[in-house]
């Protein structure tokens, strides 16, 4: 797969995410236009900010991969201004707050929860990699199911996010 899909297929992930945040939590949530790299999705209601990535390796893995750099310059999760990070898969969502999912990883830098390895294109990306088990049942995440049969959580997940963020 080249980078052009890898791409298109980004770009179909943030389009689902900003239809299922207009259609259940924000009416005014839109999409940056551009080459604008601080997030993919801002919710004016309440002032969150979204970035949307695909993880392409996840259901067979059973990892999920978080970009922090790209040839050697912060990257990924290690600068997005976003409020809340999306890792997509084959069937789930992964939402996160940033703010803890980056406090999690400092936290737990010392312990072999997680590793870092080199990858994307060229192998000029590092990612950490982390078990999807030892990081999906945190407080800061919220797992959605594509088919929608759990929506629920997510309106939960956006407001307890909403209201406990420190900007």
């Amino acid at each position: 797969v080249n980078f052009d899909a890898y791409l298109k297929s980004g770009e179909a992930e943030e389009k689902k995410v900003l239809k299922i945040i207009q259609e259940l939590y924000d009416f005014s949530a839109y999409m940056s236009e551009g080459n604008f790299s601080d997030y993919d999705i801002m919710m004016p209601m309440s002032g969150l900010s979204i970035e949307v990535k695909r993880d392409f390796k996840s259901e067979e893995t059973q990892n999920l991969a978080f970009e922090i750099r790209f040839k050697g310059n912060k990257s990924g999760l290690a600068s997005t201004k976003a409020d809340i990070w999306v890792t997509a898969d084959k069937y789930y969502l992964y939402f996160f707050s940033v703010q803890l999912l980056r406090e999690w990883f400092k936290e737990k830098c010392k312990s072999n929860v997680f590793r870092i390895v080199k990858g994307g294109d060229d192998n000029m990306s590092e990612m950490i990699i982390v078990n999807r088990n030892e990081i999906t049942n945190k407080e800061f995440c919220a797992v959605i199911c594509k088919n929608g049969s759990n929506l629920n959580i997510l309106k939960d997940f956006l407001s307890y996010t909403h209201t406990n963020l420190v900007k």
